[in-house]
C-alpha cells in the first residue's frame, strides 16, 4: 500500500473520533441559558452532565466542571429566593 493510500485510510478511520462533539459543545448553550435564568435549560444541562459523568467517570472532567457551575448557580438562586422572601439572615462583619 502506498503512503498516500495509508494516509487516506488513516484519515477516514480517525476523522469521526477527532471531530466528535465534546461535552462543552453539547451543553454550553444550555448552561449559559440556565445561568441567565432559564430553569428548563439548566435542568437539561445538568441532566446531560450527570449522564456524561455516569457514562465515563474518569474521562468527564469537562462535564464535572460544568456540573459544579450548575450547582453553584442553583444554590445562588435558592439563597437569593430565601433572602428575598424574608427568611434569610443578615450578614454581619466583625
Amino acid at each position: 500500500m502506498t503512503f498516500r493510500k495509508q494516509l487516506v485510510t488513516l484519515t477516514l478511520i480517525l476523522a469521526p473520533r477527532l471531530y466528535a462533539a465534546h461535552f462543552d459543545d453539547k451543553a454550553r448553550g444550555d448552561f449559559f441559558a440556565g445561568f441567565n435564568g432559564g430553569q428548563a435549560a439548566l435542568e437539561r444541562a445538568m441532566k446531560a452532565s450527570e449522564e456524561a459523568i455516569t457514562a465515563d467517570p474518569n474521562g468527564s472532567s469537562a462535564a464535572m466542571a460544568w456540573h459544579g457551575g450548575g450547582l453553584m448557580a442553583m444554590s445562588g438562586r435558592c439563597s437569593s429566593r430565601r433572602f428575598l422572601n424574608g427568611h434569610g439572615t443578615e450578614l454581619t462583619f466583625l
